[in-house]
């Protein structure tokens, strides 16, 4: 989760050496990395694959750094829930294709049904689940597109989407959709 909102929220991304799979010790000029702990122990290649699946959706989704400075860039969809230890945020690129909304658990409980308020309608698609057998999770992914549905709030008589996902435990989930007005 914490790397989830490391990548996900704006600025620019800094690994220390080690970081990119889970290094014990702390790092030392007069030494090398330890490399073997990826032959030693799979959690340290599953982290190593992480960061890469990271390195390469970086890469791909100008909506991770194109309005790093903007405001139009970041917006919440939900961060005032404390008592659950989640948020939830959109990153915006330089076109209205291949959005991304991150769903983050902090705490080891997961939400079954999570409901969350959307940016838009329309189908939104998970393309990283840090629960994923892959990376050493149990598996809990979101694999059907998941529907925004229109909602009337309280407020004003407002129109407003929301989604209801899988969250599973010291997670995060990245979804990808196109915005719709």
């Amino acid at each position: 989760a914490a790397y989830g909102f490391f990548y996900g929220h704006p600025g620019k991304k800094l690994l220390f050496m080690g970081q990119e799979f889970a290094q014990k010790r702390e790092w030392a000029e007069y030494r090398s990395l330890d490399w073997f702990l990826l032959d030693e122990d799979v959690r340290h290649r599953q982290m190593q694959d992480y960061i890469r699946e990271w390195n390469r959706l970086y890469k791909k989704y100008d909506a991770l750094y194109y309005n790093d400075f903007d405001v139009m860039g970041f917006e919440w969809m939900d961060c005032e829930r404390a008592e659950t230890s989640t948020v939830a945020f959109v990153r915006r690129g330089k076109t209205t294709k291949k959005q991304l909304m991150f769903i983050l658990n902090f705490t080891p409980v997961a939400h079954e049904q999570y409901t969350v308020k959307a940016p838009c309608g329309g189908t939104f698609r998970e393309i990283l689940n840090s629960d994923a057998p892959k990376y050493g999770g149990q598996g809990r992914l979101n694999e059907s597109p998941i529907r925004a549905k229109k909602v009337t709030t309280d407020k004003k008589k407002e129109t407003a989407y929301e989604l209801t996902c899988y969250l599973p435990p010291l997670s995060v989930v990245v979804l990808e959709y196109d915005y719709k007005k």
